[in-house]
């Protein structure tokens, strides 16, 4: 088995002192993850949740491109945390939107990122956490734990803007 790559430098710090949420907004791609995704959020993540106390709003994308309009236009002035279940693909479309809202919820709202994609390859890689194959269910349980736990940290984003194959601009 390859070794694990290290983990960066804002995943060595300590997470912050507890302040669990009391309520969330959950956003999945019920087709993520060879259409596993449905499944763990019905039969783990909305249970652990809800025992927690933790009152959850869910909305599903429809289709592609969806997540960013989510990210962008959902109402999170009444939640504590947006909750992203997916695999690489949603979570960077969900943050798109997210990232580009100027009502400052960026500034006040914790994301959580609940793994349910096919590779996940952003937990594999810049956390070192295994989840995919057989490990998806015990990383999608030990994500919610973090979240009812309420540890977070901060953690820098980026933009790209670039030119497309298609010779459009494209931002990431």
């Amino acid at each position: 088995m390859p070794k694990a790559p290290p983990l960066l430098d804002p995943f060595k710090k300590p997470a912050s002192e507890p302040n669990p949420p009391t309520s969330a907004l959950l956003v999945y791609n019920p087709a993520g993850g060879k259409k596993r995704a449905a499944k763990l959020a019905d039969t783990i993540v909305l249970p652990l949740l809800k025992q927690a106390g933790i009152a959850v709003t869910v909305e599903t994308t429809k289709h592609a491109g969806h997540g960013v309009e989510l990210g962008r236009t959902l109402d999170l002035s009444s939640v504590d945390a947006l909750l992203v279940m997916g695999g690489d693909g949603t979570l960077g479309e969900v943050l798109d939107g997210f990232l580009s809202r100027d009502d400052g919820a960026a500034a006040r709202t914790t994301v959580g990122f609940i793994p349910a994609g096919t590779g996940n390859s952003y937990m594999r890689e810049v956390l070192g956490v295994p989840a995919s194959g057989a490990a998806v269910g015990a990383a999608v349980h030990a994500a919610v734990e973090a979240i009812v736990g309420g540890r977070s940290r901060a953690v820098d984003c980026q933009q790209l803007d670039m030119t497309g194959l298609d010779v459009k601009p494209l931002r990431r």
